[in-house]
């Protein structure tokens, strides 16, 4: 913990994140966008040939 680099204030509020990305369109960002199809959106865990990832899906 003590390797942790200090951010200050002006550079947290430039931090970008939680953003939907255009290439990945299958993904969900809260649930509004699964609620016309009865679901929820959960973390959902796969992997493929580079390796484990996580993703929000509807669920």
């Amino acid at each position: 913990m003590k390797n942790l680099k200090k951010i200050s204030r002006d550079q947290l509020k430039k931090v970008q994140g939680g953003k939907l990305l255009p290439d990945y369109p299958d993904m969900c960002h809260g649930n509004a966008d699964c609620a016309k199809y009865g679901l929820t959106c959960q973390v959902y865990s796969g992997s493929d040939t580079n390796g484990q990832w996580w993703a929000y899906r509807c669920m």
